[in-house]
């Protein structure tokens, strides 16, 4: 079961800068200094409202396990789309604290990584260096820009540490946005085979 577990709670404010950053790179016209000073302020202003949060987002956590466990689903954490969203790379750790593979894994989003890193918040590798080995499941979908879900091979997303990340997983899952053209779709199986997803 993917599981979104939730935010940092000034969403408001923070999502705001965010998507002033997003707007920015969008249009082309990036001011770097104003970039540079948006980053920031989401920055800090995560770092100190996070820990209520996490605890709170622990706490939802313990609750779904109990009601999980008994019908043997795996809950699988997704890393997230937006900077306040919980789980960081870090706040697994304390997420997965006591629970086993069986019980909470991390669910990988390519798209996810690849725009936060896009975005200068976290370097995309972070996730999957520190828990493919709790992977439990992944979204795959390639990225123009910081436009994701986009069919994989229809983008310019490097794969191959997505490939050695992911790689022992039986199956994937395609998150393709259903703008995307049917031939695009069909072309993604093609190119994660040539890439070694199978």
């Amino acid at each position: 079961l993917v599981v979104h577990l939730g935010q940092v709670s000034s969403v408001h404010e923070q999502f705001e800068d965010e998507l002033a950053m997003r707007q920015m790179i969008d249009s082309g016209v990036v001011d770097h200094g104003q970039l540079d000073a948006l980053r920031q302020a989401v920055i800090t202003r995560r770092r100190a409202e996070a820990e209520p949060c996490l605890s709170a987002a622990a706490a939802s956590l313990k609750e779904l396990v109990a009601m999980a466990e008994p019908h043997r689903v795996t809950i699988g954490l997704e890393n997230r789309y937006h900077y306040h969203e919980i789980p960081s790379p870090d706040e697994y750790a304390v997420l997965f604290d006591g629970y086993t593979p069986d019980e909470v894994g991390y669910w990988h989003d390519t798209g996810h990584a690849e725009v936060l890193d896009r975005l200068g918040f976290v370097d995309k590798h972070a996730w999957l260096d520190r828990w493919s080995d709790r992977l439990v499941g992944a979204h795959l979908h390639d990225v123009i820009g910081i436009g994701d879900h986009r069919a994989p091979g229809d983008g310019d997303v490097d794969w191959s540490y997505i490939t050695s990340g992911v790689g022992h997983l039986r199956a994937f899952t395609l998150e393709i946005n259903q703008h995307q053209a049917d031939e695009k779709v069909r072309a993604a199986t093609t190119f994660l085979e040539g890439i070694g997803l199978r």
